[in-house]
Order: C-alpha cells, then structure tokens, then sequence
C-alpha cells in the first residue's frame, strides 16, 4: 500500500502543489506589474498638474515684472517637487526667469 501511495499520490500531491503556488506566484507578479504601471502614471499626472501650476503662476509673475519673497518661496516649493519629478528644461527656465525679476516691497 505505501509503495501505491508512493508511486502515485505523492507525485500527484507535488504537482499540485507546484501549480498552485505558480498560480499564486502569477497572481502576485500581475498584481505587481499592476501597481508599477498605476505609480507611473500617478507620477505623469503629478507632474503634469505640477508644471501646469508652475507654468501659470510664472506668466503672471513674468507679466507683472516682479514677485514677492512669499510668491518666490512658494515658486521655489512647486518647482523643487517638479525638478524632482524628472520635469523639463522648460519648467526650469520658467522658474529662472521668475528668479532673476525684482523683488516687490
């Protein structure tokens, strides 16, 4: 009788077993893949809106021809977290230019 079960059961209950956990391990690869793809994205978007906010607050900056410390401060916060991001020259030269404008009293 333990020679049947050897012979017959035991490669059966292996196989079985080594199928579910590469069931699993597929599953869990999926789900993985999943969420890389939903963070690239989330980071896209981010960056998109972060270079939208930096893109309309330097035309109004440009357009007035100065900025005040708080407004440079907070050009500053919103262009560290794009460069960050992996943002553009563009963003950058922006925020340059809003740099180099004269300071309002």
């Amino acid at each position: 009788m333990q020679e049947f079960i050897n012979s017959y059961w035991q490669p059966a209950l292996y196989s079985l077993l080594v199928f579910i956990v590469a069931r699993l391990c597929n599953k869990l690869w999926i789900a993985v893949a999943t969420m890389v793809i939903k963070q690239n994205l989330y980071e896209k978007a981010l960056l998109a809106i972060l270079y939208d906010r930096l893109f309309q607050a330097c035309q109004n900056y440009i357009a007035e021809k100065r900025i005040s410390t708080e407004e440079l401060k907070n050009l500053e916060h919103l262009y560290e977290n794009y460069h960050r991001l992996g943002g553009n020259g563009t963003g950058t030269e922006l925020y340059n230019r809003c740099r180099e404008l004269p300071l309002k009293e």
